[in-house]
Formats: structure tokens, sequence, C-alpha cells
């Protein structure tokens, strides 16, 4: 059976692995479980689940779109589209990939990648559809 899903995807550029592990680590409490990237890019933890997301951390920076996105789920289907969305080569290198599934960020946001970052560095690169078999 197919399964039409939304993908979005973070970019941006980290010191170490152990940095972007503490940007993207879910702290759970009480009232819900968020992390850093979800704050800084006001997403609603009870919106996403934290099995859907994906991290990437590459020791050297690529402007590969393939490279970037390699190994993850899902992998010919989601790459595919993001290199009709982004093209083949981005403008900058980054080292650090944030993928969510089945999530949809805000339309508004379609521009943080080439415009201003946010604090850590990371921008929104856009989201896409694939079509996957389940």
């Amino acid at each position: 059976m197919k399964h039409e899903m939304h993908v979005s995807l973070w970019l941006g550029n980290t010191l170490s692995q152990t940095e972007f592990e503490k940007y993207v680590e879910f702290k759970h409490s009480e009232e819900n479980a968020a992390s850093a990237f979800l704050k800084e890019f006001g997403i609603n933890p009870d919106k996403v689940d934290e099995d859907y997301f994906e991290y990437a951390y590459l020791p050297t920076a690529t402007e590969n779109v393939a490279a970037l996105l390699m190994g993850c789920s899902y992998e010919r289907e989601v790459v595919m589209a993001f290199r009709k969305l982004l093209g083949e080569k981005l403008d900058t290198k980054y080292n650090s990939v944030i993928l969510v599934y089945d999530y949809a960020h805000p339309q508004d946001e379609q521009k943080t990648l080439k415009g201003s970052r946010k604090n850590s560095g990371f921008g929104y690169a856009g989201c896409v559809t694939v079509h996957c078999v389940l």
C-alpha cells in the first residue's frame, strides 16, 4: 500500500556531534517533551512524534543534497523530492541535518534557509511530500 507523507528538513552547522545531539535532544518533563530545536522553531511537541525525527551529523560539511540525506528513511524518495525542491547543490555547505516525518512546517518559514537563520545557525530548508510503499 502506498502512503503519502510530508517530510520537513532543517540544515545547519555545528561544531561537534555532541553539540548537535544536545540541540536535538528531547528533554522530558511532566508537561511535555521538548528540545532546543523544537523551541527555537516554534514546533509544538504535542503535534510531532519523537519517533518520526531523524538526525545526522556529518564529519565533513557538504553542499550536495544527496550526500546530506544519505541513509535517511525512504532515502530514494526523500532525496529525489528534496533534489527537485532545492537542486543538486546548495549555496552553503552543511554538516547537520534534521528530518521530521509526517510533519509539514508552516509555509511562512519556507525562506529561512536562504534568508536569516535562527540563533543556532539552523535554517528551514523546506517540506516535500513523498509517496512510500509500506
